[in-house]
């Protein structure tokens, strides 16, 4: 079996304020008829959800002729075949993941097994869902609170919602530091949706990396009573060694992890 074509498409509006709900395909097609899907981040609400794709399309030249099931080498080619142009980083590495994707569904369709045969076997026959509320209809602590029984209504057992917009960085958008009202204020936004939901629900806060490290560490210590599902992203993600401090600091659980590329990050 050999590949013959690679096509993409996005999915959504690549505007700002769209909530990010951007998406891009891959479709890997062989010379068997079998057709493999992959599904990639299109790196934000932005006009660089187009990037992805057209990272796709470059790369198809190294992957025409070539054996689907050779994932792992082809995944390697494809990295190694622009390490100083960024194919260890956004759009072309969620262009490759998109690939490889498609490689494995291709792998799957053709032995006639799902793809979580393929990689190690299944460990459980249902997963949890969170739903990702971002906020309320206005900064106001009710507001967050009623949104959050809106959801749960819906069936979900854990929420989420983002702090990082409700007064940070409006006294000065160039530092990180939260003043003791946007604290304050923060704080009492979790607290309420906390004595809305009770202790069955779980719940999840993400800051999106827009605290410095004293701010992270007052707010995660802050909320430790409260028994969050994690804290995500407290302050940027490529500062490994601040989010040490913080994690350290506290024992709310710390979630990282969207921002970092490839099995060596």
């Amino acid at each position: 079996m050999k590949i013959v074509d690679v096509q993409a498409c996005v999915i959504g509006r690549p505007e700002p304020h769209s909530g990010g709900s951007v998406w891009t395909f891959v479709r890997v097609y062989t010379d068997e008829g079998i057709v493999g899907t992959g599904e990639c981040n299109s790196a934000g609400a932005s006009a660089s959800g187009f990037a992805t794709k057209e990272a796709v399309l470059a790369l198809k030249r190294h992957l025409i002729g070539k054996d689907p099931y050779d994932v792992g080498p082809l995944y390697e080619t494809l990295r190694r075949s622009g390490r100083y142009g960024g194919t260890s980083g956004p759009p072309i590495i969620f262009a490759i993941t998109g690939i490889e994707n498609a490689l494995y569904d291709i792998i799957g369709k053709a032995l006639g097994v799902p793809v979580y045969k393929l990689l190690g076997g299944r460990y459980r026959h249902e997963i949890r869902l969170y739903a990702d509320c971002h906020a309320g209809e206005t900064d106001e602590p009710a507001a967050y609170a009623e949104k959050a029984l809106q959801v749960i209504d819906e069936g979900y057992g854990a929420v989420k919602f983002d702090v990082d917009q409700t007064g940070v960085g409006k006294l000065d958008t160039h530092n990180w530091t939260a003043s003791a009202k946007e604290m304050t204020h923060i704080v009492k936004l979790v607290q309420t949706i906390r004595q809305a939901i009770g202790f069955e629900i779980d719940l999840a806060i993400d800051c999106h990396g827009q605290f410095d490290v004293p701010s992270a560490i007052t707010f995660c210590r802050a909320v430790e009573e409260l028994r969050l599902l994690w804290v995500e992203e407290p302050v940027p993600a490529e500062n490994t060694d601040a989010l040490a401090q913080v994690k350290a600091s506290t024992s709310t659980v710390i979630c990282t992890g969207e921002n970092h590329y490839t099995r060596f990050e």
